[in-house]
């Protein structure tokens, strides 16, 4: 689910923006399933409600296919099986690469 941070007059924009990301970043961490940050930060609602237009950016969107795609791949890992041509990426056959080593060892 994305949320919005929209920039006010006060400073909680950039405390609440950084703590989001702190919070995320450490579930993530703590997490044994993958975490997507989808939080906007912008200075206007229109700019928010652009970005989450599905006809334009859909940066919500964008990141929920993160999230399913990650997830695929984490239980494809898990379970061993190679993971289908159409859903390789530079990165996660690297991953997937560092997972068999560690089986391996």
């Amino acid at each position: 689910m994305s949320r919005a941070i929209i920039r006010g007059d006060t400073p909680h924009f950039d405390y609440i923006s950084a703590e989001a990301s702190r919070g995320i970043g450490q579930a993530a961490l703590d997490a044994d399933v993958p975490v997507i940050f989808g939080v906007l930060t912008t200075h206007t609602v229109a700019q928010a409600i652009e970005r989450a237009e599905s006809a334009k950016f859909n940066r919500g969107g964008d990141a929920a296919r993160s999230a399913i795609e990650m997830a695929t791949v984490m239980r494809l890992l898990r379970v061993g099986k190679e993971t289908p041509p159409s859903a390789e990426v530079p990165r996660v056959r690297r991953a997937k690469k560092r997972a068999l080593r560690k089986r391996r060892a």
